[in-house]
């Protein structure tokens, strides 16, 4: 419940005890060691809760095992820099932990111009979809193409029977404890989606848990929820909650008004540790944003924040990396999802944009208007409207000499969205022409395009079950061909795109098209 990790226990793993372990030794991590041994940097990525602090810990283990030098960042200060040099220096093989990469950018670039010739791998973690809009920029900062991204968000099938062995053995099942070994598995796989996160959610839910938790976010007087709510924000977001930053972004400087009942009301939620706040339970933080805050109350904050972290931006007296990356990432459509409550998101997310798009660091940024573009169309709203934010979006990345992937990759989604949902005419299979033109450009880039293609491909099995009837046999030819193409593709991607979930769906799904098109093809 309240995320506390006691690290002497987490050599003490479903490898070396058959029931009473402390953590299940998950199946990525044999991935995650053969790369590091191989020479690749490792990049552990998943949603909040899904066990990828946990793991990197776990890799850190191994790797000391076998005669490795592991060593973890925590800061990114004068004397860290220094450090770098004496580990540079003292050679052997040396692996650098740094959980939650994003703020530490520029420290990474700063070891990694330094290490050439050197067996210095780093072991890195994120969000999965904080890592989707940073991943271009550590890349850079990495100066290597041996990367190797590991998605943990998923237990493979041996790591279930692992959790649920853990389960019985402590008792935790509750209610479900008379249920079958089947049933168990079944409702891992089935209701959990095969993630430790989504477990955790139904704990939370279930009724003497939710109570719980209500009853102690009930004793948080308003000024202070005020704050609890900024950290998680900041928490959710991807970056260290640092509390020179949450008095930065927040007015008043909320924490220096703290008193020691304000402190004692939430100590169940965070640790108060020197200069930064952690957050024990993210999935928490989650749970409470998304079920139990008022979204007019958490989009409010989040606008504040933002409007401090723009003044600080455009301050010429300091400037604070962080507030730039708070922006960045906050105008993310997929970390908005994680923080704004079900219970009002749509006008709540469009309230967020509306008020930020005259910001300087806004008006004519691609970024923003791209996430603005995919928020809309995740609302299905006027697919006309959406489509001049993508022209937006379009103009100030060339002025800029923005890469512009990310937007032709959803903006050959919208196309094949409005091949779907629009009558069906002549530009139908135009549409589709168009986003296959772009899909095909960012396959054939391979690994530099990862799984985004895969993607927007997917959206062609809903195109052909809805037209497929219409098209002519040189149509349906062309639709062959292109699935046949990605598939093929799919087969021949390395093994972190290949085993990423959307590429999985997309192979499917492109399998799933082609036998329907069957039915449209003369016999």
């Amino acid at each position: 419940m309240f995320g506390n990790i006691q690290t002497n226990l987490i050599g003490y793993n479903s490898s070396i005890a058959e029931n009473g372990f402390y953590l299940v030794d998950r199946t990525q991590l044999n991935h995650a060691e053969d790369a590091l041994i191989s020479g690749h940097d490792v990049i552990l990525t998943s949603d909040v809760g899904n066990g990828k602090s946990i793991a990197a810990e776990q890799l850190s283990l191994r790797m000391t095992a076998l005669g490795w030098r592991v060593f973890r960042v925590t800061a990114d200060t004068k004397e860290v820099r220094k450090e770098a040099i004496q580990l540079l220096d003292a050679g052997g093989n040396i692996a650098l932990v740094i959980d939650n990469y994003i703020p530490f950018l520029d420290l990474i670039d700063h070891f990694s111009v330094r290490r050439q010739g050197k067996n210095f791998k780093f072991i890195l973690t994120c969000r999965s979809y904080v890592h989707d809009a940073f991943a271009d920029r550590l890349e850079k900062r990495l100066y290597s193409t041996n990367i190797t991204e590991i998605d943990v968000n998923r237990l493979g099938e041996d790591d279930n029977q692992k959790l649920i062995r853990m389960i019985d053995s402590f008792g935790l099942w509750s209610d479900f404890s008379a249920h079958s070994h089947q049933q168990k598995q079944n409702f891992l796989t089935n209701e959990c989606n095969n993630q430790l996160h989504q477990v955790l959610l139904r704990l939370y839910a279930a009724p003497q848990m939710s109570e719980r938790i209500n009853r102690l976010f009930e004793d948080i007087t308003p000024q202070v929820r005020r704050l609890v709510v900024a950290a998680m924000i900041l928490n959710l977001s991807g970056l260290l909650v640092l509390k020179e930053t949450l008095d930065d972004l927040l007015n008043n400087s909320p924490l220096m008004h703290l008193t020691n009942t304000d402190k004692e009301s939430v100590k169940f939620i965070w640790s108060d540790v020197a200069g930064q706040i952690k957050l024990k339970s993210s999935a928490l933080a989650e749970h409470y944003l998304k079920n139990l805050a008022n979204s007019g109350e958490v989009v409010g904050i989040i606008i504040e924040m933002f409007d401090s972290a723009h003044e600080i931006y455009e301050s010429r007296i300091y400037k604070r990396p962080t507030s730039e990356q708070f922006m960045r990432s906050i105008m993310s459509f997929s970390t908005l999802q994680k923080m704004i409550p079900e219970n009002g998101f749509r006008p709540a997310t469009i309230r967020f944009y509306e008020a930020i798009q005259t910001k300087t660091f806004v008006r004519k940024n691609p970024h923003f208007w791209l996430q603005y573009a995919i928020a809309r169309l995740s609302f299905e709203d006027s697919l006309t409207e959406i489509e001049t934010y993508f022209q937006s979006a379009y103009k100030h990345a060339e002025e800029i000499n923005y890469d512009p992937f990310q937007i032709d990759n959803h903006y050959a989604r919208l196309l094949l969205i409005r091949a779907i949902k629009e009558p069906f005419s002549v530009t139908t299979f135009s549409n589709y022409s168009k986003a296959k033109s772009i899909v095909m450009n960012q396959v054939a880039l391979g690994a530099t395009r990862k799984h985004y293609p895969y993607r927007v491909a997917t959206l062609v099995l809903d195109l052909v079950k809805i037209h497929g009837e219409k098209f002519d046999q040189k149509q349906i030819k062309d639709f062959a061909l292109f699935c046949g193409d990605i598939l093929t593709r799919i087969e021949k991607s390395n093994q972190s795109i290949r085993e990423h979930k959307h590429t999985i769906f997309c192979k499917k799904a492109m399998s799933d098209t082609l036998r329907e098109l069957e039915s449209y093809t003369p016999k």
